[in-house]
């Protein structure tokens, strides 16, 4: 047998054997589909989660036919339950007369949410500052401002009771020099000073105005009383003109 022949015999039955797979696939195929149709789907796996969803994405779920595996799918709606993490953050404060705010972020969907903090309703107040004095005869007048919200608080300053003393209990003064003893002085509200005296007016005098002239080195005690009769007592201590 020559060879061309054998090339053309062998060229042949290839071609059949391709012929016959493609057939066989055919008809395979058909039998697939006459299967599926003539199958009522009665029996079914139970559903799996192909996809979970989360709180803003669908999910999908699938089954299958036990009889002819052919699948089913359908979507899962979102599930709108937020991951929020790390809590709540505070974005304004809250304070006695003003309202505060929180905010959180979900995790999955980065949504935020907010929410208010009512105020306080409790003013922080600072001390009490005197406004007006209270004398002998009327009541006075204190304040005072919250912390938080600058509320302004008033009270009343009860009438004030006799009293009378020197800022300090010794005085110092140089030989031929005068000292002003009124500026030192503290008394009630509408008081005044009805008379002064000296111990020693030969080491310092003290005139109806409060003003000590130093006379000789020494000390004396230098005395006021007010018009409700309270009184005072200071030691004046006269030194040399060298000191």
């Amino acid at each position: 047998m020559k060879n061309s022949d054998m090339r053309l015999k062998t060229a042949g039955v290839g071609r059949f054997l391709f012929i016959l797979a493609i057939l066989s696939v055919v008809l395979m195929a058909a039998a697939g589909v006459q299967a599926e149709e003539a199958c009522t789907h009665e029996e079914w796996s139970d559903w799996t989660v192909k996809w979970e969803p989360d709180c803003a994405s669908k999910g999908t779920e699938m089954r299958y036919c036990l009889k002819c595996e052919i699948e089913e799918e359908r979507e899962l709606p979102p599930t709108g339950e937020h991951e929020w993490g790390g809590g709540w953050y505070l974005v304004k404060a809250v304070t006695c007369g003003a309202a505060g705010k929180e905010t959180r972020t979900c995790n999955v969907c980065d949504k935020t949410e907010s929410r208010i903090i009512p105020a306080t309703g409790k003013h922080k107040y600072g001390a009490w500052q005197v406004q007006k004095a209270p004398t002998l005869k009327k009541t006075g007048v204190k304040v005072r401002w919250c912390k938080g919200c600058g509320k302004k608080q008033t009270g009343i300053l009860p009438i004030a009771k006799p009293y009378a003393k020197f800022t300090k209990k010794t005085y110092t003064v140089k030989v031929g020099k005068k000292l002003k003893l009124l500026p030192k002085v503290q008394v009630a509200g509408g008081d005044v000073i009805k008379k002064w005296t000296s111990s020693k007016p030969a080491v310092a005098t003290i005139n109806y105005k409060g003003v000590v002239t130093a006379k000789a080195v020494g000390t004396t005690k230098i005395t006021f009383v007010t018009k409700t009769g309270k009184k005072a007592t200071c030691k004046v201590k006269v030194t040399s003109k060298k000191k």
